[in-house]
């Protein structure tokens, strides 16, 4: 995959040190993050005239609960979010339709004394489940696998970059899922190397502050100064399963 300058840009800017709590994470995350809110806004304001989108969209059959719900979050996507929904909604019941024969509302007792010695009400329900089964992966989950690949490619490309080596031992560092996805891409060993050593640095440093956190919030040190530390407990969360509304691909 070539990797372009402006990718390295971004890589450089998302481990920018920031004032703000909630943006003290994995850069990784953060980029894929604006990605995805950016893919997810051009899908749903295309979606009217989108044939293509649309055609996936049923496939897929919505997006996975984690994708589908960041659009409770993203504003003036609600008409876009209607037309999905009502697309998706509208395939559903005819597919259903178009499968349940076979399964008759005839009464309780009358339909399960009819059907159960053949099974053809279980054989009508799976082929109504085959049916909404979705035929593709979700849209959002696709396009995140194919932005992850992006970033950590770039990443251990321009590792040994003085400046963005740099920046990444000076930031907590990747979050822990996406630091094992790294590992398994496929790069040249001195990368992984220094990946490897930036990481550690980033993991201890943290667990140090949380080893002095733990320490000074013990009922026997409430006098002791908490500093730096005090929000350690925040950051670990980041640190060891990534940053919430980011689903970490699996490869």
């Amino acid at each position: 995959m070539d990797v372009s300058p402006a990718t390295y840009n971004e890589l450089l800017r998302a481990l920018t040190p920031r004032e703000n709590l909630d943006q003290q994470v994995c850069p990784l995350c953060l980029l894929v993050q604006k990605a995805l809110r950016d893919y997810l806004e051009d899908l749903i304001g295309s979606f009217g005239v989108d044939r293509g989108a649309r055609a996936e969209m049923r496939e897929a059959r919505g997006f996975c609960s984690e994708h589908a719900n960041q659009l409770r979050d993203m504003v003036g996507v609600g008409l876009g979010v209607a037309l999905i929904h009502w697309d998706i909604i509208e395939t559903m019941l005819e597919e259903t339709e178009g499968a349940r024969r076979g399964l008759t509302a005839a009464g309780p007792r009358g339909l399960l004394s009819r059907l159960r010695p053949t099974g053809r009400a279980n054989q009508a329900a799976a082929r109504i489940a085959a049916a909404l089964e979705p035929k593709r992966a979700c849209l959002g989950c696709e396009h995140q696998a194919s932005v992850e690949n992006l970033y950590l490619t770039a990443l251990l490309h321009y590792i040994a970059e003085p400046a963005l080596a740099a920046a990444l031992e000076a930031s907590p560092g990747l979050c822990l899922p996406h630091f094992r996805q790294a590992l398994e891409m496929p790069a040249e060993p001195a990368a992984l190397a220094r990946l490897v050593e930036i990481e550690t640095a980033c993991l201890r440093r943290l667990s140090a502050e949380l080893q002095a956190l733990a320490r000074r919030l013990d009922h026997h040190q409430r006098d002791e100064m908490i500093g730096d530390e005090r929000d350690a407990w925040l950051r670990s969360i980041h640190q060891v399963s990534g940053m919430r509304g980011t689903r970490v691909s699996s490869r």
